[in-house]
C-alpha cells in the first residue's frame, strides 16, 4: 500500500509539473521524496524545478544525487552540466561532460557544453576538438562555429580559426559577436582589409557602440588608411566624450599623418578628460621626445606626477629625457625600472643605445639582441617577408643582363618636370642626416622614405614589363609618380625634387625606366659600421628591414643590395655622386659642395645647420631620429670595432666591401 502511495505521489509531482505548476510539483515530489530517497527520476524532476525557479544550488545538487544514482542518463547529466555552468563550477563541469565518465554514445548537445567548459578552463585545443564534433552533427549551428573559432584562435590556429568564424558569419551575418570575432581572428592572421570589412558589417549591426569604432579606426590605421580613420573616430567621441581612448587614438593618427599639433590637440585633449590618463602621457612624452622638445617633456612628466600618475610607469619617458640631456647613468636605470607593459622592443633598444654611449659593448649588444629576439615575434613582422625580399632581389639580378637592355624598347624623356635625384644607400649609412641638410637648402625638395618609385614600377605589370615601356607608357607612369609626390609635398613643384628612399638602391632599372636622365647621390659608410647600426637600430619591420632582427641576415643582405647596385651601375652607368658618411661628419662643407655642385644648386650656408632644419621639420618619421636632431658626431664612426668579437662571423662578409670603399679593417 505504501509503495503504491509513493507511486501515485511522483506520478502526481510529475503531472503537476507538466501542467506547469513548479510549486506543486515540488511539494509533491519533496513528500514522495521522503519514502523513495534514492529515485533517480524523482531527483532529476526536484532538480529541474530548482534550477527553473531560479535555485541552481539545490538544482544542482538534486542533480547530482540522480546521477550518481543513474549514470546512463543523459538528460540529468545535460541539466547538470548547464546548472553547473551557470554555477560557473567550472571543476564539477569538467567533470560531469568529460568523455571518459560517460558511458554511450556522447550527444552533441553535451559535446557543446564540453567545449565551452574546458574553454572556460583554459584547454582551448580540447574545447576546439568538441566543437568539432558538434558541427560534424550540426553543420548549421552558427554559435558552435563562432565557437570553434574562438577555440582555434586561443590555440594558435589562426587561419583555422578565421575558417571556422567565416563559417559563422555565413550562417548568421547579422550576428555582432561573430563579426567581431572575425574581425579579430583576421587581424591576428595579418589580414586587416578583411578583419576591417568585418568591422564595418558590425557597425552597420550595431552603429552606436563606440567599442567597435574604436576596433575600426585602429583597423583603418594599419592599413594605413589615416584619414578614413579619423571618421569613425570622430563619431566614437561623440559617442563616448569621457573616453580618453578616442583622442589617443586620434592622436596616433595624426602622428602617421604628420599633423602634430593637431596629434597633441588630441592628446592634451585626452589628458584633460583623463588627467592620469596613462597612454596620453607615453605617447604625447614620444612625440616631443621625437622632436626634440626635451625640456617640454619634462614639464609634461612633472603635470603627470602632479595628477597622480605613479613615477614607476612613467620610468621609460624619464629615461628617455635624461638620455637627451646626457644623463647616461640615470637614463640606464631608469630604462631598466620600465614597466612590464612596455613594449620590449623600445625598452631593450633603449637600454642598448645607453649602455653604447657608456662604452659597455656587452650590455649594448645584449640588449640590441634581446630587442631583435622581441622583434622576430612581433605579430608586425611579416612571416617569411626576409627571405622573400632576398629572393625577389636575387630575381631582378638574375634579369639585369646586358642582353636584356639592349632589348629595351627606347624611352624619351619629354617630362616638363625635371627628374628627381635619387638619394639611396643601405639604411643607416646617413641617408637621413644628409636628407635633413638638404631640406636647408630652398631650392630643394626632400622626399622622406615614401615608395613613389616602387608604387610607380608597380604600375608597369612586373619587373620584366619594365623593358617594353615606350615613351608614353613611361610618361603616364611619370605623371602618376609626380601626382603622388604633389599629394605629399605640394611645395616640390619647381625645386629640385630628392626622393630619399636608401632600397631605391634596388629600383635603379625602374628609375631609370621613368626618368632615363635621372640622377644619384649614394650615401656611403663603412660597411661594418652600416651592418652593426641596422641591428642596432628599432626599425618598423617589413620585407626589407625582418632581415635585420639577425646579424648574419643584415650582412648578407648588404652584400646582396649592393652587389645589384653595382651590377646595375656598371650595365646603365647613371651619374652618381658617393658621398661618405665619414667626410661629411668630418667636415660637413668640404664634402657637401661638391654634392650641390652636382645638383645644379647654388651654396647656401642653411645647408651647415641641419639642427635648425632639423627643428623645423619637427617629428623625424624614420629610425635614425635620435641621432639627426643632435650635433654632428663621429662617436658612430669605427664603432663596429668595439664589437668586433660580436662581429667575427660577418666580417668576412664585409671585408671586401669595405677593401672596395677604401675602408681599413
Amino acid at each position: 500500500m505504501v509503495t503504491k502511495i509513493m507511486h501515485e505521489s511522483i506520478v502526481q509531482a510529475f503531472e503537476l509539473f507538466q501542467r506547469g505548476d513548479l510549486d506543486g510539483a515540488f511539494r509533491r515530489g519533496r513528500a514522495a521524496l521522503v519514502g523513495q530517497p534514492q529515485h533517480p527520476a524523482l531527483l532529476q524532476l526536484l532538480g529541474v524545478i530548482c534550477c527553473r525557479t531560479g535555485d541552481l544550488l539545490q538544482g544542482a545538487g538534486y542533480l547530482r544525487q540522480s546521477l550518481a544514482q543513474d549514470g546512463s542518463n543523459m538528460a540529468t547529466r545535460l541539466n547538470l552540466a548547464t546548472a553547473l555552468i551557470s554555477l560557473k563550477a567550472w571543476a564539477e563541469a569538467d567533470a560531469v561532460t568529460a568523455p571518459g565518465n560517460i558511458t554511450g554514445p556522447i550527444p552533441p548537445e553535451l559535446w557543446r557544453m564540453r567545449g565551452y567548459v574546458v574553454q572556460q578552463l583554459g584547454r582551448p585545443a580540447e574545447a576546439a576538438a568538441a566543437y568539432e564534433k558538434v558541427v560534424a552533427r550540426w553543420p548549421d549551428d552558427f554559435e558552435s562555429w563562432n565557437n570553434l573559432g574562438n577555440a582555434r584562435r586561443d590555440n594558435g590556429d589562426g587561419a583555422g580559426a578565421v575558417l571556422a568564424l567565416q563559417r559563422a558569419a555565413m550562417l548568421r551575418p547579422d550576428s555582432l559577436p561573430v563579426q567581431i570575432n572575425l574581425a579579430a581572428a583576421l587581424a591576428i592572421e595579418s589580414d586587416f582589409s578583411a578583419s576591417v570589412a568585418a568591422l564595418e558589417r558590425a557597425v552597420r549591426i550595431s552603429p552606436g557602440d563606440p567599442a567597435i569604432l574604436l576596433d575600426l579606426a585602429k583597423g583603418l590605421n594599419k592599413l594605413e588608411r589615416y584619414r578614413d580613420a579619423l571618421v569613425p573616430l570622430g563619431e566614437g567621441a561623440k559617442l563616448a566624450p569621457e573616453d580618453p581612448r578616442f583622442p589617443v587614438e586620434m592622436g596616433l593618427t595624426f602622428v602617421s599623418l604628420r599633423e602634430y599639433a593637431a596629434a597633441e590637440h588630441a592628446y592634451r585633449a585626452a589628458i584633460a578628460v583623463s588627467p592620469t590618463n596613462l597612454p596620453a602621457y607615453v605617447h604625447f612624452g614620444s612625440l616631443l621626445e621625437r622632436t626634440d622638445r626635451a625640456d617640454e617633456l619634462g614639464v609634461l612628466l612633472d603635470q603627470a606626477y602632479a595628477a597622480g600618475v605613479d613615477p614607476a610607469d612613467l620610468a621609460f619617458l624619464r629615461a628617455q629625457q635624461f638620455r637627451r640631456a646626457g644623463r647616461l647613468e640615470e637614463a640606464l636605470a631608469l630604462a631598466r625600472m620600465a614597466p612590464v607593459d612596455t613594449p620590449p622592443i623600445r625598452k631593450w633598444w633603449l637600454i642598448g643605445d645607453v649602455a653604447d654611449r657608456l662604452g659597455d659593448a656587452a650590455t649594448a649588444f645584449a640588449a640590441f639582441e634581446a630587442m631583435n629576439q622581441a622583434a622576430d615575434v612581433d605579430p608586425t613582422n611579416p612571416p617569411g617577408g626576409a627571405a622573400g625580399y632576398r629572393r625577389e632581389l636575387a630575381q631582378m639580378a638574375a634579369a639585369t643582363t646586358a642582353e636584356w637592355i639592349a632589348h629595351w624598347h627606347p624611352v624619351e624623356s619629354e617630362s616638363e618636370r625635371a627628374a628627381p635625384v635619387f638619394l639611396v644607400g643601405f639604411p643607416r649609412s646617413g641617408t637621413t642626416l644628409l636628407d635633413t641638410i638638404l631640406m636647408g637648402h630652398p631650392d630643394a625638395a626632400v622626399l622622406e622614405e615614401e615608395p613613389f618609385l616602387p608604387r610607380a614600377a608597380e604600375r608597369a605589370g612586373s619587373f620584366g614589363a619594365l623593358a617594353d615601356l615606350d615613351t608614353q607608357g613611361a610618361a603616364a607612369l611619370r605623371a602618376g609618380y609626380f601626382a603622388e609626390v604633389d599629394a605629399v609635398a605640394p611645395q616640390a613643384a619647381g625645386r629640385t625634387v630628392i626622393d630619399k628612399m636608401p632600397f631605391n638602391s634596388t629600383h635603379m632599372v625602374a628609375a631609370l625606366r621613368l626618368f632615363p636622365d635621372a640622377r644619384f647621390i649614394f650615401a656611403q659608410r663603412h660597411p661594418c659600421d652600416v651592418v652593426l647600426s641596422c641591428f642596432m637600430t628599432n626599425f618598423q619591420l617589413n620585407a626589407a628591414t625582418a632581415n635585420f632582427t639577425d646579424l648574419l641576415g643584415t650582412a648578407r643582405l648588404y652584400d646582396q643590395v649592393l652587389s645589384y647596385w653595382e651590377q646595375c651601375r656598371a650595365l646603365l652607368a647613371p651619374p652618381v655622386h658617393v658621398l661618405s658618411y665619414e667626410a661629411m661628419v668630418n667636415d660637413p662643407e668640404q664634402a657637401l659642395r661638391p654634392l650641390i655642385g652636382f645638383l645644379d644648386l647654388s651654396w647656401d650656408d642653411r645647408l651647415l645647420d641641419h639642427r635648425q632644419t632639423a627643428r623645423a621639420r619637427g617629428y623625424i618619421p624614420t629610425a635614425s631620429y635620435a641621432q639627426v636632431t643632435e650635433k654632428i658626431y663621429s662617436r658612430a664612426s669605427g664603432r663596429w670595432i668595439r664589437y668586433r668579437d660580436q662581429m667575427r662571423d660577418v666580417l668576412p662578409i664585409l671585408a671586401p666591401w669595405a677593401e672596395r670603399m677604401g675602408y681599413g679593417m
